[in-house]
Protein backbone atom coordinates (compact mmCIF):
# COMPACT_ATOMS: atom_id res chain seq x y z
CA UNK A 1 0.00 0.00 0.00
CA UNK A 2 1.45 3.51 -0.23
CA UNK A 3 1.90 6.09 2.07
CA UNK A 4 -0.32 8.06 0.50
CA UNK A 5 -2.95 5.63 0.88
CA UNK A 6 -2.11 4.51 4.64
CA UNK A 7 -2.56 8.09 5.07
CA UNK A 8 -6.24 8.61 3.92
CA UNK A 9 -6.40 5.63 5.67
CA UNK A 10 -5.59 6.95 9.19
CA UNK A 11 -7.39 10.42 8.14
CA UNK A 12 -10.97 8.64 7.89
CA UNK A 13 -9.94 6.89 11.08
CA UNK A 14 -9.09 10.08 13.13
CA UNK A 15 -12.08 11.97 11.27
CA UNK A 16 -14.70 8.84 12.33
CA UNK A 17 -13.28 9.20 15.86
CA UNK A 18 -13.64 13.10 16.01
CA UNK A 19 -17.31 12.60 14.54
CA UNK A 20 -18.14 10.47 17.79
CA UNK A 21 -16.51 12.51 20.54
CA UNK A 22 -18.08 15.39 19.53
CA UNK A 23 -21.71 14.24 18.75
CA UNK A 24 -23.46 13.04 21.96
CA UNK A 25 -25.31 10.65 20.48
CA UNK A 26 -22.22 8.55 18.82
CA UNK A 27 -20.20 5.97 21.07
CA UNK A 28 -16.16 6.94 21.31
CA UNK A 29 -14.73 3.64 20.40
CA UNK A 30 -11.41 4.06 21.11
CA UNK A 31 -9.18 5.31 23.94
CA UNK A 32 -7.34 9.32 24.03
CA UNK A 33 -3.74 7.25 23.91
CA UNK A 34 -4.81 4.88 20.82
CA UNK A 35 -6.33 8.31 19.24
CA UNK A 36 -3.01 10.23 20.23
CA UNK A 37 -1.18 7.19 18.68
CA UNK A 38 -3.12 7.40 15.65
CA UNK A 39 -2.72 11.29 14.91
CA UNK A 40 0.93 10.94 15.58
CA UNK A 41 1.17 7.93 13.15
CA UNK A 42 -0.74 10.32 10.56
CA UNK A 43 1.81 13.39 11.75
CA UNK A 44 4.65 11.90 11.06
CA UNK A 45 3.58 10.42 7.73
CA UNK A 46 2.79 13.68 6.69
CA UNK A 47 5.83 14.87 7.53
CA UNK A 48 7.02 12.42 5.29
CA UNK A 49 4.98 13.32 2.00
CA UNK A 50 5.40 16.57 2.27
CA UNK A 51 9.17 16.09 1.53
CA UNK A 52 8.44 13.69 -1.88
CA UNK A 53 4.87 14.50 -3.18
CA UNK A 54 3.73 17.51 -1.51
CA UNK A 55 0.80 17.79 -4.41
CA UNK A 56 -1.17 14.76 -3.96
CA UNK A 57 -4.86 15.14 -2.40
CA UNK A 58 -4.55 13.28 0.48
CA UNK A 59 -1.32 15.56 1.57
CA UNK A 60 -3.42 18.36 1.03
CA UNK A 61 -6.19 17.21 2.99
CA UNK A 62 -4.08 16.01 5.83
CA UNK A 63 -3.14 19.61 5.85
CA UNK A 64 -6.63 21.47 6.33
CA UNK A 65 -7.44 18.40 9.12
CA UNK A 66 -4.45 19.42 11.14
CA UNK A 67 -5.11 22.74 10.73
CA UNK A 68 -8.63 22.57 12.46
CA UNK A 69 -9.11 22.68 16.08
CA UNK A 70 -12.34 21.07 17.72
CA UNK A 71 -15.75 20.63 16.41
CA UNK A 72 -18.11 22.55 14.49
CA UNK A 73 -18.74 25.60 16.59
CA UNK A 74 -22.22 25.58 18.46
CA UNK A 75 -25.34 27.16 17.73
CA UNK A 76 -25.79 29.32 20.32
CA UNK A 77 -26.99 27.43 22.63
CA UNK A 78 -23.94 28.48 25.03
CA UNK A 79 -22.52 31.95 25.66
CA UNK A 80 -19.38 32.37 25.75
CA UNK A 81 -17.26 33.05 29.27
CA UNK A 82 -13.91 33.59 30.09
CA UNK A 83 -11.69 31.90 32.27
CA UNK A 84 -10.37 33.54 35.05
CA UNK A 85 -7.54 31.86 35.07
CA UNK A 86 -6.30 30.33 31.68
CA UNK A 87 -7.20 26.64 30.99
CA UNK A 88 -3.62 24.91 29.82
CA UNK A 89 -4.09 21.31 28.51
CA UNK A 90 -3.14 18.32 30.41
CA UNK A 91 -3.74 16.06 27.93
CA UNK A 92 -0.16 15.50 26.54
CA UNK A 93 1.39 15.00 30.13
CA UNK A 94 2.99 11.29 30.42
CA UNK A 95 4.05 10.56 33.98
CA UNK A 96 5.43 12.60 36.61
CA UNK A 97 8.12 14.62 35.28
CA UNK A 98 5.59 15.71 32.89
CA UNK A 99 3.22 17.00 35.18
CA UNK A 100 6.26 18.65 36.54
CA UNK A 101 6.54 20.63 33.50
CA UNK A 102 3.28 21.41 32.82
CA UNK A 103 2.82 22.88 36.31
CA UNK A 104 6.17 25.40 35.66
CA UNK A 105 4.76 26.35 32.82
CA UNK A 106 1.47 26.98 34.03
CA UNK A 107 1.67 28.01 37.63
CA UNK A 108 2.61 31.40 37.98
CA UNK A 109 -1.13 32.03 36.17
CA UNK A 110 -2.70 30.66 39.09
CA UNK A 111 -0.88 32.35 41.89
Amino acid sequence: MAKTDDLKTLLTQLQDADKAYYDAASEVKMSDDEYDVLRESAESLLIDLRKENSGHPTVSEAEVYFAKVGAEASTGIWRKRNHQIPMGSLSKVKGLEGLKEWWDKTAFTVR
